[in-house]
C-alpha cells in the first residue's frame, strides 16, 4: 500500500468522530444516519451506540 492510500484509512473514522462530537447527542438521544452502510455511515453507527444513542438508518443500509 503506498503512503496515500495509507493515510486515507483513518478518514472515515475520523470524520464519523467529528460529526458525533459536533452533534453533541446525550445518551438516549436520537440519531438518523443517511448511507450507514458507507464507510464514514458505518463508523458513526458503532461510536454512536457505543454512547446509547438510538440509531436508524436510511433504508436498505446497515442498521442496529
Amino acid at each position: 500500500m503506498d503512503a496515500a492510500h495509507a493515510a486515507a484509512l483513518p478518514v472515515n473514522g475520523l470524520t464519523a468522530l467529528q460529526a458525533l462530537e459536533k452533534l453533541d447527542l446525550s445518551r438516549g438521544g436520537r440519531l438518523l444516519i443517511t448511507n450507514g452502510g458507507g464507510g464514514t455511515g458505518a463508523l458513526a453507527i458503532q461510536l454512536a451506540a457505543a454512547k446509547c444513542i438510538e440509531v436508524t438508518t436510511s433504508p436498505g443500509t446497515l442498521s442496529l
